[in-house]
Formats: C-alpha cells, sequence, structure tokens
C-alpha cells in the first residue's frame, strides 16, 4: 500500500536513515532528531527517506502514535520543505501515511511506501507512479566497497 501527494515525483538518490526495531519503541521521535544528525554536511540537512519496520495489522492508535512521532522527529526537515519520505516493512504505509497527512501543512510532499527491505547506507530512487497510481517503481541502492 502506499500514500503520496502528486507533485513529488521522481527522487533519486535518497540515503536511507534506518531505524531498529527497539527504537520504534522508545522515544522514537527523539531518536529521529538524534540520528538525522547523521545527515547534515556542513550543519545542512540533506534529504532522507525514513525507514522502520512497523508493525503487522496495527490498531489506530498504533498508527496514529507511529504517525505523531514520525513528524515530532522529522520536524527539522519538514521545516526545511524536504519531502517526508516513509519507508515501512509490514504493510501499514496507506494507513500511516493518510494519518501522517493530518500532523503536515496542507499538500505538503510525502511518500509512504510499505514492504520494501532497505537498511542504514542504501539508498533508493522512487520514479512516477504508473497502474493509474496504484504502483510507484523502487530502485534500492546498496554501496559495496572493495
Amino acid at each position: 500500500t502506499i500514500t503520496y501527494t502528486e507533485k513529488i515525483f521522481p527522487v533519486k538518490n535518497i540515503p536511507i536513515l534506518k531505524l531498529a526495531k527497539q527504537e520504534e519503541k522508545e522515544n522514537m521521535a527523539e531518536i529521529i532528531q538524534e540520528k538525522l544528525n547523521w545527515f547534515k554536511i556542513d550543519n545542512e540537512m540533506e534529504r532522507i527517506a525514513l525507514a522502520i519496520e512497523g508493525e503487522n495489522s496495527p490498531s489506530f492508535q498504533t498508527v496514529t502514535e507511529y504517525a505523531k512521532a514520525i513528524c515530532d522527529g522529522m520536524r527539522e526537515p519538514i521545516a526545511l520543505g524536504h519531502p517526508l519520505i516513509i519507508i515501512t516493512w509490514h504493510d501499514m504505509a496507506k494507513a500511516l501515511g493518510q494519518s501522517i497527512f493530518g500532523h503536515l501543512p496542507a499538500n505538503y510532499p510525502l511518500i509512504c511506501l510499505d514492504s520494501v527491505k532497505v537498511d542504514n547506507g542504501d539508498y533508493i530512487d522512487i520514479g512516477k507512479p504508473v497502474a493509474d497510481g496504484k504502483v510507484l517503481p523502487v530502485v534500492v541502492k546498496t554501496l559495496v566497497f572493495n
């Protein structure tokens, strides 16, 4: 499932900030804020995609808690107008994305997708929607060093 705003595509070479499952349970907003410092170059925030495992069949309350924590944690990139890109492993992106919309300014650029396996150090490209907007082409890139 996916949630997105139309005028955001394509996005290319976006680094992944992946939270560990335990980090989703405890002070998620604070942990996101701390880890965002990894993506500052000369004190300027890089655009990033936030990846979480999420939950299988989450309750409405759980989805709203995730949405609030993500938006609180991503306050700095949101204030800079960076697109909010959220990737979950479990099937919850549509509900999560719709809940996140409630915490964002009107027409704020958002992509929320699921069932994509990523990790820290990966980069993601997301193409324009296809199949009448029901599918997003995604490329995950992992750097390999010799």
